[in-house]
């Protein structure tokens, strides 16, 4: 059984505050359309085909939405700066920042427990199991997984998901990525409490209008 490289016992990760810095707002709001982009494609696929989408395979329908969520993503990251994109066959994977800083990503749904699967070649192994060194500052190279949240009993998209791991089974942590606000958006002021309508006193009204009238 092929094997990767083990990480010493006081490695160092960096967290996802820190990682979310290098790579970028344009980066995580690519997965998050990527994503939801791709969520929209199945569900315009069931309606058109739901027979097709049945009878897929798990590994078929995985197959299927990865390419989506794969071409969705490419259109978007073509245009950015610092983005190296690789498609190569079985290798599909982008790469963010300067070369003596890099980011690589690669795409895969997340069971809603975090865990992702994959042949164990290993290119996939090397992949999983992060380089050893310094990461965060001055890292050379930092291996996240870029995807989606995947409910098994429903065979439905989720949240779009960053995870950094150290090896296939080991979490270091996961993020569900949600679209920021637009710039400029406020949570709105809060409504104006409206006059509350006069009470009269009955009792001091029927005296008043006695003590008005003529004597008897």
């Amino acid at each position: 059984m092929k094997s990767a490289p083990t990480s010493g016992p006081n490695r160092q990760y960096p967290s996802w505050n820190a990682v979310k810095v290098a790579i970028g707002d344009k980066i995580i709001d690519a997965i998050i359309s990527a994503v939801a982009l791709s969520k929209a494609d199945l569900a315009t696929y069931r309606s058109l085909h739901s027979a097709w989408v049945a009878q897929h395979s798990v590994r078929g329908l995985a197959a299927w939405i990865h390419d989506r969520v794969w071409y969705h993503l490419t259109v978007v990251l073509a245009d950015l700066p610092d983005v190296v994109i690789t498609d190569n066959g079985v290798l599909r994977e982008f790469a963010v920042g300067p070369p003596t800083e890099i980011i690589r990503f690669r795409v895969k749904r997340h069971d809603m427990d975090g865990d992702v699967s994959t042949y164990p070649t290993q290119l996939a192994l090397d992949f999983l199991a992060q380089v050893e060194g310094v990461l965060l500052p001055g890292f050379s190279e930092l291996h996240l997984i870029a995807g989606y949240r995947w409910d098994r009993d429903e065979r439905s998209m989720g949240a779009a998901v960053i995870s950094l791991r150290d090896g296939l089974d080991d979490i270091k942590w996961e993020v569900d990525l949600a679209p920021a606000a637009p710039a400029g958006a406020t949570t709105g002021l809060p409504a104006k409490p409206k006059p509350s309508a006069p009470v009269i006193d009955s009792g001091a009204a029927g005296a008043k209008n006695k003590n008005s009238q003529g004597p008897g």
